[in-house]
């Protein structure tokens, strides 16, 4: 059987160890495989900082390990080159996938929730994103036209390159197949046939993959990721670090909700499937079901996203800007800040209500058995024993009243992901001295040092600089009368 596998160095995750561990399980299985190198097509060429750089801050790279270790597996590597020649127009359909990708990858290039390709440098990223992946279908399609595989593996399939990477294969009826970083084991590779943000495809094939699966194992597969998510500093929760250490707390006699905000970025591209709801933004949603809560008695607290601290400046006031505005509404809510050491699963430990959008906190707080009210789609919620707060319809007293959660549909969810994870052959020290996605502070300047365009430098410069102002950021603790006072006018 002879495989090729679609790789980029920005394609995912710790991509050196899972393009090496991806091919040696291949290989064990019998494959020839071979490997396209679609890097250049790229819009920024996000690589390990130059070998001199990273021992002068007393690390070290291994510039020539990956291309070494392929070639020690017998695993040919060819680069396919953007020539900028385009043989005809894209069909329709495919030009409508690439702005979808390429509004995603916007969202996430330039940490913000608005896009606007009209001008500024959000119409020329967009232009230059759009013509590389671009080349992609053309020169990925033209290799397909001559070589035959008997599968194709195509990373993630989100961002522009590997959207219109994946719709050249089908185009050439070239069976896809789909790779991405682990998502319930540590250090491990996710090989699967459905796209990893496929919200129906990934539920609808749950109990096929998981058919010879015992429910003692899949028990144990659960319980095992919970722990491992649960520990501070974990390397499937990188929110995680700073954390205070859980703690064994009972829930207090006073009823007790949180609703923890979602990270608000690419989710914009992944289709229909997700877009159910009826709010405008996640405030609203929690704004209507506080107006629910707070008169029962409940205390209700705020948890909003770490990854604020990664937003553009402009978000990040519009965050700060939304959250004032529900504390005017509701003067009585606790707001736990974006860089607050509050270790979240304590929260949900005290907590009767769980209250989210796309967050995994969801999954995690079913399977500590609490039950979850979902204000969006999610990955989960066909599967899981949650509740939908899709719209104001679902604000009801009989919807918002906790029940005895069944923890075993959320058992089944996470163990479909653990067994579709495979451990690395080649861990991140076979590359550097240190982990590719969590690189130490003195390692993060290394990257004005790659080669890139000048405007990818200063918007990283710019980046860092904003990610350091958001984490300082030091909210008033307590509204003040006048802000309490107003707020109770307006109710």
């Amino acid at each position: 059987m002879t495989t090729l596998i679609v790789y980029s160095r920005s394609s995912t995750q710790r991509p050196r160890s899972v393009l090496a561990s991806l091919a040696q399980w291949l290989i064990d299985q019998g494959h020839d495989v071979e490997i396209a190198d679609i890097s250049a097509f790229s819009y920024v060429n996000q690589d390990l900082p130059p070998r001199w750089f990273a021992k002068l801050m007393g690390e070290n790279t291994l510039p020539d390990a990956l291309g070494t270790t392929l070639r020690e597996l017998g695993v040919p590597v060819f680069e396919l080159a953007n020539t900028q020649q385009r043989t005809s127009a894209l069909p329709p359909r495919v030009a409508e996938e690439l702005h979808e990708a390429t509004m995603s990858d916007l969202v996430t290039y330039f940490r913000t929730d608005t896009v606007d390709i009209t001008h500024g440098a959000h119409a020329k990223t967009y232009a230059v994103m759009v013509a590389c992946a671009r080349g992609v279908y053309d020169a990925l399609g033209g290799h397909l036209a001559t070589h035959h595989y008997d599968a194709v593996y195509v990373p993630n399939g989100r961002v522009p390159e590997q959207r219109l990477a994946l719709e050249a294969c089908t185009a050439a009826g070239t069976p896809v197949r789909f790779y991405e970083i682990g998502r319930a084991l540590p250090m491990s590779f996710y090989a699967g046939a459905t796209q990893v943000h496929d919200r129906l495809g990934t539920q609808h094939e749950i109990d096929d993959v998981l058919e010879n699966i015992s429910e003692k194992t899949i028990t144990t597969l659960a319980s095992t990721w919970l722990g491992e998510r649960t520990s501070v500093g974990s390397s499937l929760n990188v929110y995680s670090t700073g954390w205070s250490h859980t703690t064994e707390q009972k829930k207090n006699t006073t009823p007790r909700a949180v609703f923890f905000s979602s990270s608000v970025d690419e989710f914009a591209s992944y289709g229909a499937s997700w877009d159910l709801h009826s709010w405008s933004d996640q405030y609203e949603a929690f704004e209507n079901i506080l107006d629910l809560l707070v008169p029962r008695g409940i205390h209700c607290t705020l948890r909003v996203h770490p990854n604020l601290t990664n937003k553009s400046a402009e978000y990040f006031r519009r965050e700060v800007a939304r959250v004032a505005a529900l504390q005017r509404r509701h003067p009585s809510v606790e707001v736990l800040w974006h860089n607050e050491p509050v270790n979240s699963y304590d929260l949900v430990a005290r907590s009767d209500y769980v209250v989210v959008g796309r967050s995994t906190l969801g999954l995690e707080a079913s399977l500590m058995n609490t039950s979850v009210w979902m204000t969006t789609a999610g990955r989960y919620d066909l599967v899981a024993d949650v509740r939908s707060a899709l719209s104001t319809e679902d604000v009801t007293p009989e919807n918002l009243t906790p029940w005895v959660v069944d923890p075993r549909g959320a058992e089944r969810f996470v163990a479909y992901w653990a067994v579709q994870d495979h451990p690395f052959s080649w861990g991140e020290s076979s590359w550097s001295t240190w982990d590719s996605f969590r690189p130490p502070q003195k390692m993060r300047w290394g990257q004005l040092l790659v080669k890139n365009p000048l405007a990818h430098k200063k918007h990283l410069i710019a980046l860092e600089l904003t990610r350091r102002r958001n984490a300082r950021y030091q909210p008033s603790r307590h509204p003040s009368p006048a802000v309490a006072s107003d707020s109770s006018r307006k109710r």
